[in-house]
């Protein structure tokens, strides 16, 4: 009887070896997968790179309100506010929409994006508002105790920003640091408005809280 033809022999591919019983097996290749810093095992599909404890506690719809220091904008006050923080690029980041709306029914706008460095697990901010001064390098935060903390530095000066997502309420403080009696801003509302009171060196005042949101999700 001739033999049954069982079609072309498999071949098994470099990382492939074979059992006694001549089946393939697999074997450790000699290029080893990507490790995930946080689990000490390989990153898979469902383990994006900004899944970060940072991100993940701030995504969603928020509601509530922010207050705003008194300045060149306009007199102390509060305004209603909403923000969203929502996963784009197959969930490799975070993109952040913040709105509030004043009293003459004008409003303000700021669009931030999140990502993780994977080399290094550091969490990056990009953002810009409607003064449309957009920044030339997107800031590394910093994570710690459950508080995420960006410092921008820019020609016009320095403005720090910090979150914290706790017990279902979401806080934001948006702090300047300016020279002892200058004028912090020129013009509206908007880190591009920042005006030559801001210490574009580091070295003025230390920070003070010009905007400060408080959330609850809705």
């Amino acid at each position: 009887m001739p033999p049954r033809n069982e079609g072309p022999a498999h071949t098994p591919p470099a990382h492939e070896g074979l059992a006694d019983d001549g089946h393939a097996f697999d074997t450790p290749s000699s290029d080893h997968p990507e490790q995930d810093p946080r689990t000490q095992g390989p990153r898979t599909q469902d383990q994006p790179l900004h899944d970060h404890p940072a991100l993940a506690g701030l995504l969603g719809h928020w509601r509530g309100s922010t207050h705003l220091a008194a300045g060149p904008w306009g007199p102390e006050r509060t305004v209603d506010a909403e923000v969203t923080y929502r996963r784009v690029a197959g969930g490799f980041a975070v993109v952040q929409s913040y709105r509030h709306v004043e009293a003459d029914g004008t409003h303000f706008e700021g669009h931030g994006m999140f990502t993780v460095d994977p080399d290094h697990q550091d969490v990056l901010w990009y953002y810009v508002d409607s003064a449309g001064l957009a920044p030339e390098a997107p800031a590394r935060c910093q994570w710690h105790e459950g508080v995420l903390r960006m410092e921008r530095h820019g020609n016009a000066g320095w403005t720090r920003h910090t979150l914290r997502a706790d017990g279902g309420v979401l806080r934001h403080v948006t702090e300047l640091r300016t020279h002892a009696g200058g004028a912090a801003w020129e013009g509206g509302l908007g880190e591009g408005n920042l005006g030559a009171g801001v210490g574009a060196n580091g070295t003025g005042t230390a920070y003070t809280p010009f905007m400060t949101s408080v959330f609850r999700k809705g």
